[in-house]
C-alpha cells in the first residue's frame, strides 16, 4: 500500500473502495487486504491522491457539520472553517426563519442550518443560489439525498431571487449566509493543494479585486432590498480581511456589526443586523 499518503487518508480510500471498515483490515494481514477485483481501483485512487487530486473529488463526499455531503469537481470542497456560520446562525433559532444561501456550493451551510433547525424543533424556509449549474445540481442533489425542502436557484447573486424576473419585487430573508470568493489572485495558495482543482469563480470569484473583496461589495449592494428588518447576515471571510469586511458591512448601513473567530482564535467571519425600518443610509 502507498506509503506517500496520510494514514487517515490511505484509510479512507481503503473503507470507501471495498465498503469495509478499518477494523476489518486491522484484524488481518495486507496481503488478504484487497480481492483482485478490487486492488487496481484501490492502486488508481492512491496514485491520483499522490499526484494531488482532492480525496473529497475522488470519493465524492466531504463530511460538514457531521453530515456526508456529495461533491465533485467544479463545485467548492466543504470545510470545517465554514461550520463557524452554522453556529453562530443557530444563535437566532427561532421558528419560521427564511433563510438565503448565496453562492451555496455543494448546499452544505444551508442544508446543515436547516436540519440542525429541525433537531431543534424549528421550521425554516430554505432558498439557495449559486452562478455555477455544477453546484446547483450538486446542492439539489445534496438536499434530496438529506431530506430537506430547499429552493435551488440558478443566477448570480442576487439576480436569482427577483421575482418573476421582476427586480423590482424582492423576497425578503431572516437569515443570509453566504461563504464568498474571498482569496486574491495573486495569493500563492492558490497553486498547492486541493485548490489548484477547485474552480476558480468560487476562490476569486468571475471579476476578481486586489483585496479579494469584489463579492462582498456586490452581496452588500442587495442587501437593503433583500434583508428583513432585523435580519441577520454572516459572511465568512480569509483570515486577514476582518477588518475590512466590518468596514464594508458599516458602509452598507448594516448594525451591531461584530467579527468572529474559529476554534483555533483565528478571524473568519462576520454577523451584522439589518436595521428598522427606513433606518438604511
Amino acid at each position: 500500500m502507498s506509503q506517500d499518503l496520510p494514514s487517515h487518508e490511505r484509510w479512507a480510500i481503503l473503507e470507501w473502495s471495498t465498503g469495509r471498515p478499518r477494523e476489518w483490515f486491522i484484524a488481518r494481514p495486507e496481503s488478504e487486504w484487497l480481492s483482485v477485483a478490487e486492488a487496481p481501483l484501490v492502486t488508481r485512487l492512491f496514485a491520483a491522491r499522490t499526484a494531488g487530486q482532492p480525496l473529497a473529488y475522488l470519493l465524492g463526499e466531504r463530511e460538514f457539520y457531521g453530515r456526508r455531503f456529495w461533491v465533485r469537481p467544479g463545485v467548492l470542497i466543504p470545510r470545517a472553517d465554514t461550520e463557524l456560520l452554522v453556529d453562530a446562525a443557530l444563535e437566532v433559532a427561532r421558528n419560521g426563519l427564511r433563510i438565503l444561501d448565496l453562492g451555496c456550493g455543494s448546499g452544505c451551510l444551508g442544508i446543515s442550518l436547516a436540519l440542525e433547525l429541525r433537531a431543534r424543533g424549528r421550521v425554516c424556509s430554505l432558498t439557495m443560489v449559486d452562478t455555477s449549474p455544477v453546484a446547483v445540481a450538486t446542492s439539489r442533489n445534496n438536499a434530496r439525498w438529506l431530506g430537506v425542502d430547499a429552493e435551488v436557484l440558478l443566477g448570480d447573486w442576487w439576480e436569482a431571487i427577483a421575482t418573476n424576473g421582476d427586480s423590482a419585487q424582492h423576497p425578503r430573508f431572516d437569515l443570509v449566509v453566504s461563504n464568498p470568493p474571498y482569496v486574491r489572485p495573486d495569493d500563492p495558495h492558490l497553486q498547492m493543494g486541493d485548490l489548484r482543482f477547485e474552480p476558480s469563480q468560487a476562490l476569486v470569484g468571475h471579476a476578481p479585486t486586489a483585496d479579494g473583496l469584489a463579492d462582498y461589495r456586490r452581496i452588500l449592494k442587495g442587501v437593503p432590498a433583500h434583508l428583513a428588518p432585523g435580519g441577520m447576515l454572516l459572511l465568512e471571510h480569509g483570515h486577514d480581511q476582518q477588518s475590512d469586511v466590518l468596514a464594508l458591512v458599516r458602509q452598507a448601513g448594516l448594525v451591531d456589526a461584530q467579527g468572529l473567530h474559529d476554534l483555533s482564535n483565528r478571524p473568519r467571519a462576520v454577523r451584522a443586523f439589518a436595521p428598522p425600518p427606513g433606518h438604511y443610509d
